[in-house]
């Protein structure tokens, strides 16, 4: 399982999702690195403006209302 998953969007947005529920979407030092990537590919990016970090599930310390 993947615990950082990015989705682009047409309309310019990047969302940028913690997956780690079991672990309330705690951040590791994987998991640190993954969204350090995540974000230097938003960067680079000339198509997309907005980011948005959130995590998996309900339950976490991030969530998507």
């Amino acid at each position: 399982m993947q615990k950082v998953l990015v989705e682009n969007n047409a309309d310019g947005t990047t969302l940028i999702t913690i997956n780690r529920p079991e672990r309330r979407n705690a951040i590791c030092a994987e998991t640190a690195l993954m969204l350090q990537k995540a974000f230097q590919d938003f960067e680079r990016s000339s198509t997309q403006k907005a980011a948005v970090l959130t995590g998996a599930r309900e339950r976490s310390v991030f969530r998507r209302r």
